[in-house]
């Protein structure tokens, strides 16, 4: 008798597995979505991703954008950090497997994990930087710089459904960078726009690791025909 319980217990268990998978199987999605981070296109990055859906809870996607220096956060960011990252301009690339919960039928709301590798190139042309060296007299030192950035990063994301075309995408996240940083000093002022300028030819090349902390917004644009398998 108890055999004949186990046996009942394990087929009920099977096709109560098998009923969820059908049902996953069985939901209606769209193969294709176009989206763009406004988080990044609103500091330094016009940004641009595809992401392609393999099935309702799977989907990769590749993002990509072109960097370019913002001298308004610049000139913000001046009194509190002495960064040049405003100044920069280049490009990144991004890839990112994205695997999706399960959605609640009486809710518009969707959550993912997903872990993303990054490249990213960034540099800026010989200009002069003001140094704030502590006293009135400020010096200038005339700079290029070139940084090579690969990271991997695993974000937390929620997907607000706005209707049955376009949604709004939210995440957060952390992750690691290495990078590969040439930097150049090739003329400096004694005192900025005062004293003549001299060569002095310095070169820095550094690597280096650090952590990276994420968070933004994107609005993502679904399309195709709806598919069930």
């Amino acid at each position: 008798m108890n055999r004949i319980n186990l046996k009942l217990t394990l087929l009920l268990v099977f096709t109560s597995t098998c009923a969820a998978l059908a049902q996953d199987e069985v939901v209606a999605y769209k193969r294709n979505a176009i989206n763009t981070n406004v988080t990044l296109c609103v500091t330094n990055e016009w940004n641009f991703g595809i992401e392609r859906f393999f099935s309702p809870r799977r989907s990769l996607e590749l993002n990509g954008g072109i960097v370019r220096s913002n001298q308004l956060l610049a000139d913000l960011s001046e009194s509190w950090s002495n960064s040049q990252y405003f100044y920069e301009n280049g490009y990144t690339v991004r890839l990112a497997y994205k695997m999706y919960r399960p959605k609640a039928e009486s809710s518009r709301w969707q959550d993912y994990i997903s872990p993303v590798l990054l490249y990213k190139y960034l540099e800026y042309e010989p200009q002069w930087f003001q140094v704030d060296n502590g006293n009135n007299n400020d010096t200038a030192i005339y700079q290029e710089r070139q940084r090579s950035k690969f990271g991997f990063e695993f974000l937390w994301g929620k997907i607000y459904e706005l209707n049955k075309t376009f949604d709004i995408e939210l995440y957060y996240g952390v992750g690691v960078r290495a990078t590969i940083s040439d930097r150049t000093d090739i003329l400096k002022q004694d005192v900025y726009e005062v004293s003549e300028p001299y060569p002095v030819n310095f070169s820095d090349h550094k690597f280096y690791f650090r952590p990276s902390i994420h968070a933004g917004a994107k609005f993502r644009l679904r399309y195709g025909k709806s598919r069930t398998d």
